[in-house]
């Protein structure tokens, strides 16, 4: 299968990129269209790329996010026949039997599953998720051709494919989960309810029909919305964008801060304004796990944000203890480091969507020698080959010790996936508000206990005071 899936890539690459170049000499434009089609060919794997792509107009430019947008809730159909087969056999009922309607026609067709339209048989509406076949071995098979170009990569200093590399470190782990929809039914039954216990009335997780549910198919309330962030075919008819984006990022933090778990896919197409003016989150098949290390870091970061400086240090101080600081790389003083570190990510979290750019998540270890004081205001050639050199020693201690393949890496991954996600709509609605807009709300949360200090029980905060 290997073999067959790497020669349908490469020929799929092949064409799209034809495409491309023609488009470009003919000054039509659309020069980004096959690529989008290219990735939707392939599906699985590269269908989840570009929802990166699509949802993250800060690192990847409007132009290539604009493009990519149709990949957020778009891909091949699967043919009636197999859906349809696939449900009788996995819940051991004629479909007839199951509902009083069901629609061919895909509501929805993403790289895992496929959602279609049904009633149940006392005409209730309902979306019925069904794992696409096969689709675990493809996913293996992708990860197994991208994962040695992109250790090759890095080894090379190329040190943008981080990001990637932590991608396919965890895809393996993330598809398992997905493709149980045990997991997902569980989740939003777990969330619907502290939601509704913290107030959130504006938020809407569908509820879930255990009897029409199960390893593979999961059958849900429908939700009739649009994608919040379509402008042209968003109705807001009275409903408040602020408003409900204010809850989003409330519920957001509450459970990421208290229990370092949250929804781990917050891309526009699984966010739904509805009928009634509520936010339905949809796609619960990815959870965001903060290990105990990322969850106390997390809250040691929010710390320093609203004011305890210390923090700064620490955070700093638990990158190089995890192994993936570049201080050590680079002879870098912790107190650089943590002025590096918080010149990084407290603009991320204190200033307005609208003078954010998450770009710096994504910090090099270039970056951080630059950021270092030089001698000279011109870097010379030597110093840029030094430089280089550092950076593909760099590059392949984090591939040969597997420093992007562990849980605090994927977890740090999967957190900021998810502020790239929430900035496109904090732009759009949310301009002149911060994540950290509502302190005491976050104080209070942490003021909670939570997970030990990895640097020991002796150093300050908050976040400590917890077991």
């Amino acid at each position: 299968m290997k073999a067959r899936r790497a020669e349908r890539t490469l020929a799929v690459a092949a064409r799209a990129a034809a495409r491309a170049a023609t488009c470009r000499r003919s000054q039509a434009g659309g020069a980004l269209e096959p690529v989008v089609e290219a990735f939707q060919d392939l599906g699985a794997t590269y269908v989840k790329f570009g929802q990166l792509i699509g949802s993250s107009p800060g690192i990847f430019g409007p132009a290539w996010s604009g493009a990519f947008r149709a990949v957020l809730d778009q891909g091949p159909a699967l043919p009636a026949a197999l859906v349809r087969a696939q449900i009788e056999a996995e819940l051991g009922r004629p479909i007839d039997r199951l509902f009083s309607s069901f629609d061919d026609r895909p509501l929805a067709s993403a790289s895992i599953a496929v959602v279609h339209r049904a009633r149940l048989p006392a005409g209730h509406p309902v979306a019925v998720k069904v794992v696409r076949p096969g689709i675990a071995a493809v996913i293996d098979t992708d990860v197994g051709i991208l994962s040695p170009l992109v250790r090759f990569l890095a080894r090379l200093g190329v040190e943008q494919v981080a990001a990637v590399h932590s991608f396919l470190g965890g895809l393996g782990q993330q598809v398992s989960e997905e493709l149980d929809l045990r997991h997902e039914a569980a989740a939003m039954d777990r969330f619907r309810l502290l939601f509704a216990r913290m107030g959130l009335d504006l938020i809407v997780v569908p509820e879930v029909y255990a009897s029409h549910s199960g390893r593979g198919v999961l059958t849900m309330d429908l939700l009739d919305g649009v994608a919040i962030d379509d402008p042209a075919s968003v109705d807001w008819n009275g409903a408040d964008p602020r408003a409900l984006l204010l809850q989003l990022l409330k519920g957001w933090f509450a459970t990421a801060v208290l229990d370092g778990i949250f929804h781990g896919d917050l891309h526009a197409g699984n966010m739904l304004l509805l009928r009634d003016g509520r936010l339905g989150l949809i796609d619960w098949g990815i959870l965001g796990r903060l290990d105990p290390v990322t969850h106390w870091l997390f809250r040691r970061l929010l710390e320093a944000c609203l004011g305890d400086v210390s923090g700064w240090r620490d955070v700093a101080e638990v990158y190089r203890v995890m192994g993936l600081s570049m201080q050590d790389d680079f002879d870098m003083p912790d107190d650089v480091a943590a002025t590096m570190a918080r010149a990084q990510l407290e603009p991320i979290l204190t200033r307005p969507f609208g003078r954010i750019d998450l770009t710096t998540l994504f910090v090099t270890s270039r970056d951080a020698a630059g950021a270092m004081p030089r001698a000279a205001s011109v870097e010379s050639g030597r110093e840029r080959w030094d430089r280089w050199r550092t950076a593909c020693r760099y590059g392949r201690r984090v591939v040969d010790q597997g420093l992007r393949e562990q849980p605090f890496d994927r977890a740090n991954f999967m957190l900021g996936k998810q502020l790239l996600y929430v900035e496109r709509l904090g732009k759009m609605y949310l301009p002149d508000v911060a994540l950290l807009h509502d302190r005491r709300f976050v104080r209070n949360l942490l003021a909670s206990p939570g997970p030990r200090s990895p640097l020991g029980p002796s150093r300050p905060g908050v976040s400590r005071r917890g077991g």
